[in-house]
C-alpha cells in the first residue's frame, strides 16, 4: 500500500510541475493580434529590418486598363489631409510587370492611406488618363479609402489596389496631386 501512496505522489507532483512550467512556458512568446484582414500583422518576416515595419501589397489593373503597372508610384499619406497635398510618409518599391505587380514599403508605425499613381503622361500632376488606385473600397470616383494600421516590427498586409484609369476628377480630390 505504502508503494501504491508513492506511486500517487509522484504523479501528482509530476503533474503539478508540468502543469506550471506549461503555464510559465506558454506566457513567455510574442503576442501580436491575429491576422486576417486591412491592417492586422500578417505573420512571416517582415521585410522592413531593424525594428521598422513594413506595408506590403499587390496591385492589379482593372479591366480597360492597358499600362505596365512598373510605373505605379505607391505611397503611404499619414491622413487624408496628407494625402490630399501628397506628403508621403512612405513609398515603395513595386515588383514585378504588366497588369499584376507586388510591392512592400518601409515605414514607421501608425495608420495610413494608400494611394498608387502612375503619371502616364509625365506632368507630375494626377491627369486624366493617368492609372490610379486605393487600398479601399472598389471605385476610384467615390475615394471610400480603407486605413491601413501598421504596428512596430510588423509587415501589414494592404490587399490588392484595383487601379483603372482617371476619367474624371475624384470626389476625394479638392486640389491637384502633385508629385513634388
Amino acid at each position: 500500500m505504502f508503494a501504491t501512496h508513492r506511486t500517487i505522489s509522484r504523479r501528482f507532483s509530476s503533474a503539478v510541475i508540468a502543469a506550471a512550467a506549461f503555464a510559465v512556458l506558454a506566457g513567455c512568446g510574442p503576442t501580436q493580434p491575429e491576422g486576417g484582414s486591412i491592417g492586422l500583422p500578417q505573420s512571416g518576416g517582415n521585410g522592413a529590418g531593424n525594428g521598422r515595419s513594413s506595408i506590403r501589397g499587390t496591385a492589379s489593373a482593372t479591366p480597360g486598363v492597358n499600362a505596365d503597372l512598373r510605373a505605379l508610384r505607391i505611397t503611404a499619406h499619414a491622413s487624408l489631409d496628407h494625402l490630399r497635398n501628397y506628403v508621403r510618409s512612405g513609398l515603395a518599391k513595386v515588383s514585378g510587370s504588366g497588369l499584376d505587380v507586388s510591392w512592400i514599403m518601409s515605414v514607421t508605425p501608425g495608420t495610413y492611406f494608400i494611394l498608387a499613381w502612375a503619371d502616364l503622361d509625365n506632368s507630375g500632376t494626377l491627369t486624366y488618363g493617368d492609372v490610379v488606385g486605393i487600398v479601399g473600397q472598389y471605385g476610384l470616383q467615390y475615394g471610400d479609402f480603407t486605413p491601413v494600421q501598421v504596428w512596430e516590427g510588423q509587415t501589414t498586409d494592404a490587399g490588392d489596389i484595383k487601379c483603372e484609369v482617371l476619367y474624371t476628377k475624384p470626389a476625394w480630390l479638392e486640389g491637384d496631386i502633385t508629385d513634388k
